[in-house]
């Protein structure tokens, strides 16, 4: 940084080449931008590329009730960059990008809110949900609670409720589409006025078959039941005192969304993110080995199976691989609900839109169905592909294409 006193530029605002001019305090100042990285490829930094994703496209779903969910971020900060700022380091879900370009999102632990208030705590009962340590009266029933009655309970029986405080519950449903395979999530919010004379219902704030009370337990509590959908959820107290809001430091809870978790996360999850957007330039060396398969990715979209009118989805780790005798192989490996190692493949029928292309080999070991194609070399004039199989007597077909940009290694 540096103050510029006099000359044609004092006073200026605006940039000029690799210098931004501004004004502070009366002070005409000017900084030097930085060289700009327009695709960065390293490890490091496509690690952290992949990490963004989905924290950014978490936090657009959100972004309509966070105006005031970081009481302890900096005057000039925003939501946003707070919320990226105390998730991405411990962020480990990671996005191939046709995924995060079609706006995927996979609901998970993140810090949701920071603040002064008590945090609202959770923990999980088998068969009931997720009881909280908001304290109720002993037997207390949420059939038909009124406002006044509940407000009345939460500040007698919890010193960190205040009447005129906010208790919000957001709900977070997370979904797949049934042709993309792309994850996205659903949030409905809910807020309730903690109000000592207020002769409104409850369950006209908060939803009814998620809130209710552990009326039958010895120590009554808020629960959140557990409906048996993916997602999440977070309940959240606040309180505004002289237009400054205060809010419980909370982190989303995950409910049911461990398969979806899994399949975004780990180290085979954080490769495929960073293939999808190009090779990284870190290696230090690189070379072939006409004895070991050499793997490049084709496609990176997820592949949608249909089955009994259902969908099931395979992982984008597909991948093309070149062995030493010429020979082609088609690698995928199960997304959800992994294949067990012992079945029966038959029926294997691979197509492109130059017709049917001959297999030679089709195999199914630890979630992974390998097909290898005979003799063929011509991918990139064959860019889409269908294939269909059974696996135990059910009928599975995909659909995808090869991106013209899309290389095999000792193929080329």
């Amino acid at each position: 940084m540096a103050i510029v006193k006099s000359g044609n530029m004092y006073g200026q605002v605006g940039k000029l080449g690799q210098n931004v001019y501004y004004s502070v305090n009366g002070e005409t100042r000017s900084r030097e931008l930085a060289a700009q990285v327009a695709n960065p490829r390293t490890d490091s930094q496509m690690q952290q590329r992949v990490k963004w994703s989905n924290l950014v496209n978490l936090y657009r779903a959100n972004r309509d009730w966070m105006k005031y969910a970081f009481e302890t971020k900096k005057k000039n900060q925003t939501e946003y960059n707070k919320f990226m700022s105390v998730n991405v380091s411990s962020s480990q879900i990671y996005l191939p990008k046709q995924i995060a370009n079609a706006g995927g999102c996979v609901v998970a632990p993140y810090l949701i809110t920071q603040g002064s208030l008590p945090a609202i705590e959770t923990t999980y009962i088998d068969g009931m949900g997720w009881q909280t340590n908001i304290v109720l009266d002993d037997g207390y029933s949420m059939a038909n609670p009124l406002v006044a009655e509940f407000s009345q309970m939460l500040i007698r029986n919890n010193p960190g409720i205040r009447n005129g405080d906010q208790l919000s519950f957001i709900r977070m449903t997370q979904l797949t589409n049934s042709d993309t395979g792309v994850p996205y999530v659903i949030v409905r919010k809910y807020e309730l006025i903690v109000d000592t004379t207020s002769s409104a219902l409850v369950y006209d704030y908060l939803p009814q078959g998620y809130i209710t009370s552990t009326a039958e337990t010895p120590d009554c509590r808020l629960l959140v039941e557990d409906s048996g959908n993916a997602g999440g959820f977070v309940l959240i107290l606040s309180r505004t005192i002289a237009g400054k809001t205060y809010v419980s430091t909370q982190s989303i809870v995950v409910a049911n969304n461990s398969v979806i978790i899994d399949t975004f996360s780990g180290a085979t999850a954080l490769q495929t993110a960073i293939d999808s957007y190009g090779q990284s330039e870190d290696a230090f060396l690189s070379a072939t080995s006409a004895n070991e398969l050499q793997t490049a990715p084709v496609t990176n979209s997820p592949l949608g199976a249909k089955f009994d009118g259902q969908s099931e989805y395979f992982a984008p780790e597909t991948r093309f691989m070149a062995s030493g005798d010429g020979d082609l192989s088609l690698l995928f490996v199960k997304m959800s609900h992994p294949l067990a190692a012992n079945v029966t493949i038959t029926d294997v029928t691979v197509r492109t839109n130059n017709g049917e292309v001959e297999t030679s080999e089709e195999e199914i070991a630890n979630g992974e169905l390998k097909i290898t194609l005979s003799d063929f070399h011509d991918v990139k004039d064959r860019p889409i592909w269908s294939i269909d199989f059974i696996i135990d007597g059910v009928a599975y077909h995909m659909g995808f294409a090869i991106r013209n940009e899309d290389t095999i290694h000792g193929n080329e």
